[in-house]
C-alpha cells in the first residue's frame, strides 16, 4: 500500500520545489557563469569568493576580501604563474589585517601551503592544464563525463571546502550545463544532521512518526539501530 502524505505537506514540497528557479535567477546568476566560462580568473573568483567561504563560522568580509586579493595578484595574467597562490594569500591576510578580520588559514580557501595535503584555490586552479587553469570548465568536463564522486574528492583537497561545498558547486555546474546529476549525491550539499537522517532514513519508517514526534529521546521506542545511526 502506498504511503499517503497530509495534503499540507505537499504544498510545502511543492512550494519549496520553485525555490530553485528564484535561486538561479537571482541577481542573473546565470550571467556569472557565462563569464567564468570565458576566463581562468573570473572562475576562480566565483568558486572562490561565491562557494567556497560559504562554510558556517566564515567572516561575511571573507567574500569581498577573496575578490579584491585575487583581482589585484591575478588580474592581467593570462594564466596563473607559480608565485600567485603565495601572493594571493599574502594579499588577502594584509587586506584581512587592515579590516581587522583573522585570516583562519587552517580553513581558508586561500591559505598557500607548500607541505601540507590541502592546497589553496589558486593552487589548484594552477594544475588545472588541460583546462587553461578554468575550474568552471574543469569541473563540468568531469562531472559530464560521469566521474563526479572523482570531482567531489578533488574539490574536498582545497582547504576548508567539503562534502557540502563541493556539491553545493557542482550542483550548480550541472544546472549551466545541464547536466545529468549522477551520482546524485555529490550534487546535494547537506549538512551533517540531514545526512544522519539520510543515513536512517529506511529504518525510520517502521517507527509511528506520532510517537517519535511526542518523545524523540524516549530509547524504549526507538529501535536500536536507528538510536545509533542518529546519534553517530
Amino acid at each position: 500500500m502506498a504511503h499517503r502524505y497530509p495534503a499540507e505537506l505537499l504544498k510545502i514540497v511543492q512550494a519549496t520545489a520553485q525555490l530553485a528557479e528564484i535561486y538561479w535567477h537571482r541577481d542573473c546568476f546565470p550571467k556569472e557563469f557565462e563569464s567564468a566560462e570565458r576566463g581562468w580568473l573570473p572562475a576562480l573568483v566565483q568558486f572562490t569568493a561565491g562557494y567556497a567561504y560559504e562554510r558556517q563560522g566564515a567572516a561575511p568580509a571573507y567574500r569581498d576580501l577573496a575578490r579584491k586579493s585575487l583581482a589585484a595578484t591575478g588580474g592581467g595574467l593570462s594564466a596563473p604563474t607559480s608565485a600567485l597562490p603565495k601572493a594571493t594569500w599574502q594579499e588577502f591576510s594584509r587586506l584581512a589585517d587592515n579590516a581587522h578580520v583573522r585570516p583562519n588559514w587552517k580553513v581558508n580557501p586561500l591559505a598557500w601551503s607548500k607541505d601540507s595535503g590541502k592546497v589553496s584555490s589558486v593552487q589548484f586552479a594552477l594544475s588545472l592544464k588541460a583546462e587553461e587553469h578554468n575550474i568552471l570548465r574543469w569541473a563540468a568536463d568531469v562531472a559530464r563525463g560521469g566521474n563526479a564522486e572523482a570531482a567531489t574528492t578533488a574539490l574536498r583537497s582545497i582547504r576548508g571546502v567539503g562534502w557540502k561545498l563541493a556539491a553545493f558547486y557542482l550542483r550548480d555546474v550541472a544546472r549551466f550545463y545541464s547536466i545529468d546529476e549522477e551520482p546524485a549525491w555529490c550534487f546535494q550539499p547537506v549538512d551533517v544532521w540531514i545526512r544522519r537522517i539520510a543515513k536512517c532514513w529506511p529504518l525510520a519508517l517502521i517507527v509511528r512518526w506520532s510517537t517519535i514526534m511526542m518523545q524523540p529521546r524516549c530509547s524504549s521506542i526507538w529501535p536500536t539501530q536507528l538510536r545509533c545511526a542518529v546519534e553517530t
